[in-house]
């Protein structure tokens, strides 16, 4: 038997675990509020009732007190979620909100440009139904039509919307991202697409003051950058590392950051945050006195720290590491004392989790946390198994040390996530971490400079050099052959699975517990006949998949690891081919002609099921005897009368796909509903799946 070192000394260690656990299984039952409260009274009747036993019954039956405080801080966790899903609260819009409202809204992000549309999110702050105005709370999406004066739009601006809500959209199609639920989890239900005359502009205050200060401040920025840095991708790139600010970063490059592995480096991460506390504590060490003066000094550093948090947008991320950095600054400047940073780690994600129990699963917050417990874990047991006697050798190691475990426990998480491993990640890291941090010390001399023109010129042209040099480094790796390995889709088990085999693995290593190396073979066996079981399954199956594809018709029959497509082939020259690859690929099928397929015009028999596709008119002439078949897709907007339909067919079920309009599927589903009928609408519920 083995013990963690240094767990007395790290309570929050002990704490976060009950925690996470509460808030995961509410995340997955959804209990009601009176039972969570009943446990809650139940628990807390139990402890009162613990301690005013004896003494000596206390001592020993401890474990049972112990039990019953992490079974309350489980509870909290659950509270905490149910009470931060804003659909609970009084004041939430969507429980006063009927067809003829009128919302009153916020505009409180900038507008982003896309293909057909603008996109920005707003605050609710009331709703006018019937020249009656009521208070409420809430947040929504908002897409304006390219042909308004919507990009004039700021922070601050109040509207005048016609309630236009819908459901916030998914495609459903199985295996891909789920945004309904991402956006479910930043508390946006309901999303709605303005034309001109759906919105006006109200008298408003411009927002909050402190909001509007750091939208200046972003503003301030993004100009100094674009205009010493041009509008290439040397730009582009500058926003994205300094602020956060991803909408002029150029696909192609994203896309080699991600395949070589540092796209990290791109999203504002603990690294930023680390090279800031970093420059502060050096610049402020002459900073020294009495207690006011530590004090002051502590002050500024919060400040700083939290200024850049929300100038960035406050991802997860970030607020872990302002979280961590600030109690560092407040333990070693304020109290004199050095923290254990393992407790601390798990102060900063018990404190967020409190504040915001969504962040749960914020893949961004998971990675950044499982990333720098890594390091912890890993990082010097690593650079010490490799003694190099030359200094800038063991300068190298010390940084692909640093790559390689931060690396260990994250890579489960990114398998699981993303489904690609990049071969070349550490040499990737060995260059573009060192030249990222110097670039950003460039960004943040250049925005001081900035005043002085001919100084901060020569300061953008080094700058924009360096990010040049760096992202034709990526693009060559990039280049190289074998540099991605794809395909790779664990499920949920293999990742518990891996994750208890490191466990295993680290056992052995850091603690030299005998018996991890057993249990470490053990997990691999196990997930080997996960994987093994996994494989049989996929060459076992038989489904169709109607996807949900918008404009388009798209089906795919697969047997085994075969796949044969029937549809629209103009959809496989858009962007949604990628979803349908994605699926195909977790699947794993190959496109291949299936034999026992059988196709003849628009009718599909695959087993002992049959599919009929109706995209036109049907004759005029009503047959004797009507056609039997399982299924029947309306697809294309066809002139069909669903009364008119039973005439020529027996079907036992009736699909609409993404092809139709919206009126459409509405008037037929009406129908349905009135000859109760079985129909089943791909736009509304997602992909429709059947398996046999």
């Amino acid at each position: 038997m083995f013990v963690v070192p240094g767990l007395k000394r790290a309570p929050f260690l002990r704490l976060i675990v009950p925690l996470i656990g509460g808030i995961l299984l509410q995340l997955q039952y959804s209990w009601r509020l009176n039972t969570l409260l009943l446990v809650v009274v139940l628990l807390l009747t139990g402890l009162c009732i613990a301690g005013c036993m004896p003494l000596s019954a206390r001592f020993r039956y401890g474990w049972v007190q112990g039990i019953c405080l992490y079974l309350l801080v489980g509870c909290s966790g659950a509270l905490l979620l149910y009470q931060s899903d804003i659909r609970h609260q009084k004041r939430y819009f969507g429980k006063v909100l009927v067809d003829t409202s009128r919302l009153i809204l916020s505009i409180d992000a900038p507008l982003e440009e896309r293909s057909r549309s603008w996109k920005t999110t707003a605050t609710v702050t009331g709703v006018l139904t019937a020249g009656k105005w009521q208070s409420a709370r809430g947040r929504i999406l908002l897409y304006f039509s390219k042909d308004s004066t919507a990009p004039a739009l700021t922070y601050g601006q109040q509207l005048l919307v016609v309630n236009k809500l819908q459901p916030v959209g998914n495609s459903g199609n199985p295996g891909v991202f789920d945004y309904r639920q991402y956006c479910a989890y930043q508390q946006i239900f309901h999303q709605a697409y303005l034309q001109p005359r759906d919105w006006y502009i109200l008298p408003a205050d411009g927002g909050q003051p402190f909001t509007r200060l750091i939208l200046r401040c972003r503003q301030y920025c993004l100009y100094t950058l674009r205009q010493y840095l041009g509008e290439g991708l040397e730009s582009g790139l500058a926003q994205a590392l300094l602020i956060g600010d991803r909408q002029a970063l150029d696909k192609d490059i994203v896309q080699a950051y991600t395949n070589t592995g540092i796209v990290h480096i791109i999203a504002i991460s603990g690294m930023h945050v680390g090279l800031i506390y970093i420059t502060l504590l050096w610049l402020l060490q002459w900073w020294t006195g009495n207690a006011f003066a530590r004090f002051t000094k502590t002050l500024v550093l919060l400040m700083a720290l939290w200024g850049f948090a929300f100038l960035t947008g406050a991802a997860a991320a970030v607020l872990r590491a302002v979280v961590t950095f600030s109690a560092m600054a407040i333990g070693k400047l304020l109290l004199g004392r050095h923290s254990n940073s393992y407790n601390t780690l798990a102060a900063s994600a018990f404190l967020l989790l409190c504040y915001r129990p969504h962040f749960i699963a914020d893949t961004g917050f998971i990675l950044s946390y499982l990333a720098v417990l890594s390091i912890l874990l890993f990082y010097k047991p690593l650079y010490k198994a490799w003694y190099i006697r030359y200094k800038w050798l063991d300068k190298l190691w010390e940084i692909a040390a640093l790559s390689l475990a931060a690396q260990i426990l994250t890579l489960p998480v990114c398998l699981f996530y993303f489904h690609q491993f990049p071969v070349y990640f550490l040499l990737a890291n060995m260059v573009a971490v060192p030249l990222s941090g110097i670039v950003i010390y460039g960004e943040i001399l250049l925005l001081l400079l900035a005043p002085i023109h001919e100084v901060a010129m020569y300061v953008g042209i080094g700058v924009r050099y360096l990010i040049s040099s760096m992202n034709g480094w990526v693009e060559w790796l990039n280049g190289l052959p074998y540099g991605l390995i794809t395909h790779l889709h664990i499920n949920v088990y293999q990742t518990i699975c891996m994750y208890l085999l490191l466990a295993a693995l680290g056992s052995w290593w850091l603690l030299k517990w005998r018996r991890g190396l057993h249990a470490a073979l053990g997990m691999c066996l196990l997930c080997s006949l996960l994987h093994a079981a996994n494989i049989i399954r996929s060459q076992q199956q038989q489904k169709v998949i109607i996807y949900h594809v918008p404009a388009y018709t798209a089906i795919d029959f697969i047997a085994g690891n075969q796949v044969q497509f029937a549809g629209d082939t103009g959809l496989w020259q858009t962007s949604i081919a990628r979803q349908i690859q994605a699926v195909r690929s977790g699947l794993r099928v190959s496109a291949d002609k299936i034999p026992h397929l059988v196709q003849l015009g628009r009718y599909f028999r695959f087993g002992s099921k049959q599919l009929v596709i109706i995209n036109a008119r049907l004759p005029v002439t009503v047959p004797r005897k009507k056609f039997r078949t399982d299924y029947i897709l309306l697809s294309h907007n066809p002139d069909v009368d669903i009364k008119q339909l039973k005439r020529f067919f027996e079907f036992d079920h009736l699909i609409f796909d993404g092809s139709n309009s919206y009126r459409k599927i509405q008037q037929w589903k009406n129908d349905c509903y009135a000859l109760t009928l079985r129909c089943f609408s791909v736009p509304d519920q997602g992909a429709y799946v059947i398996n046999f």
